[in-house]
């Protein structure tokens, strides 16, 4: 029995003592690729295969992946400033504690994007798809996401002061406790949406739908409602507004 245990740490030691993977960062782009690390400022990736690739840590500043195959790669710690990643597939790729500020993700399928803490100021993702994406403390300042869908999306916590969502589809968002001052909203579907908590001041609702949204708590001063649907909201003070509230709660 002891020789037998001794056996199994001696084992567990050598495992642990063997270093991952190293990368090639020389390598040319193919599925499960490992660039841990390298270098790729400028790279000219379009239309790449790097699906499932090891990309952590690794800088892709003004990169052009146009049309890249990037679903469930992981982009974990990355610098991607300034790159363009439309038209892309980033089904499932995550991008935790990323810089993307003023990356470029247009007509993108992202859906079940994990953009948890990642750095998104000023970066531009309209007319995309990023049904289930989670953005998780992320700081976005003035990101835009017009067109977009974000269906069930997760916003909490997250910043996204004086963002663009205008006509973007918003259903059953989770943004408790989001900051969203100054956000515009005009001619979006919030509908069931949690925005419990959230910081919405100077926000524009004008003409959104907000049917059955919860607003419980959030912060709402100087917020333009205008022709907003607010049948079933749950309103601030936790009333709950009649079938047919259009710009207040009646």
């Amino acid at each position: 029995m002891r020789t037998r245990f001794i056996a199994l740490v001696l084992g567990v030691l050598f495992a642990l003592s063997v270093p991952p993977a190293l990368a090639n960062c020389n390598a040319a782009p193919q599925p499960g690729i490992n660039w841990l690390g390298c270098d790729k400022q400028e790279a000219d990736l379009q239309n790449a295969n790097l699906e499932r690739a090891l990309l952590n840590r690794t800088s892709f500043q003004g990169a052009n992946l146009r049309g890249a195959n990037l679903q469930r790669a992981d982009f974990g710690n990355a610098r991607l400033n300034g790159a363009t990643l439309d038209e892309t597939n980033l089904q499932g790729t995550r991008f935790v504690a990323a810089n993307l500020s003023e990356v470029s993700i247009q007509e993108a399928d992202a859906r079940g994007i994990r953009l948890d803490r990642a750095t998104l100021t000023n970066a531009n993702l309209s007319n995309s798809r990023l049904d289930e994406a989670r953005f998780y403390a992320s700081n976005a300042l003035n990101a835009k996401l017009r067109n977009s869908t974000l269906a069930e999306a997760v916003f909490t916590q997250a910043d996204f002061r004086d963002s663009d969502f205008s006509k973007a589809t918003l259903r059953r968002i989770d943004a408790r406790r989001a900051q969203m001052e100054g956000a515009n909203f005009a001619g979006a579907d919030l509908s069931d949406a949690d925005l419990q908590n959230a910081r919405l001041t100077n926000a524009d609702f004008s003409g959104a739908n907000l049917r059955g949204a919860d607003l419980r708590s959030a912060d709402i001063s100087g917020a333009d409602f205008t022709d907003a649907e607010l049948s079933n909201a749950i309103w601030t003070d936790r009333r709950r507004c009649r079938r047919g509230s259009v710009g207040s709660c009646d």
